[in-house]
Parts: C-alpha cells; sequence; structure tokens
C-alpha cells in the first residue's frame, strides 16, 4: 500500500511577517527587509542557517508586511529566529508573525494589510 500522509504533500509553509521599530520612521525597501530576516536567522541558527531558503512572496514597504515561503522543516527554527531577534545594527525591532499556513491562499485572502493586485 502507498498511503498518502498530508506532511509529505506539503513541503512549504507560508508565514507573514512584520516588522515594527522602536522610533522613527524608516524606509525598508524588500531587499532590507530580507537582509534583516537573514540577520536574525544567523544569530539565531548560526553560519549556515536553516538549511533551506527562505523567499520573500510578496512585500508591503509601506507598512513593512511581508509574505514568506520557508521549507516545512525549517518553519520552527525561522520562527523562533523572528521571535528572538529584537535588534538590527543600532535600531530596535519587533517581528509580529501576523499568520502561518501550509497555503499561500489562505494567508493572501486573509491579508488585511496587503493588496494583491
Amino acid at each position: 500500500r502507498n498511503r498518502m500522509n498530508r506532511t509529505t504533500c506539503l513541503d512549504w509553509h507560508y508565514l507573514r511577517v512584520s516588522i515594527a521599530f522602536d522610533k522613527g520612521t524608516y524606509d525598508l525597501p524588500d531587499f532590507q527587509f530580507m537582509q534583516i530576516i537573514n540577520h536574525a536567522v544567523e544569530r539565531f541558527a548560526g553560519k549556515f542557517g536553516i538549511g533551506s531558503p527562505i523567499d520573500l512572496i510578496q512585500y508591503d514597504p509601506k507598512k513593512f508586511v511581508g509574505i514568506l515561503r520557508v521549507h516545512g522543516s525549517a518553519v520552527s527554527v525561522l520562527w523562533a529566529a523572528l521571535t528572538l531577534c529584537n535588534q538590527y545594527k543600532t535600531k530596535l525591532l519587533t517581528f509580529s508573525i501576523d499568520a502561518s499556513s501550509p497555503f499561500l491562499i489562505s494567508i493572501s485572502r486573509k491579508s488585511r494589510f496587503l493588496s494583491l493586485d
């Protein structure tokens, strides 16, 4: 018998992540958003990080909200790294994980932050 397990067919996981800064207003383009995320992962998991790519699917630079795609086996490491990160260079910040799902449609349809044109 060849049974298909739900966990085997769901390779990717999607997270809607936002960053809030302590003080001031910032211009945060998409590459810098990802740079902060990669910095958080490197600080938490070491030089090789989570061992799989983190893809930025969509990003709203006005609200600092992005949808990330990560391999299902790395979700907990990414989640922990973002939760524990509170500083990038000299800027104090906070990550919020607003939604999490193995299905992209469930993240984007519930989004009140992004306009998916």
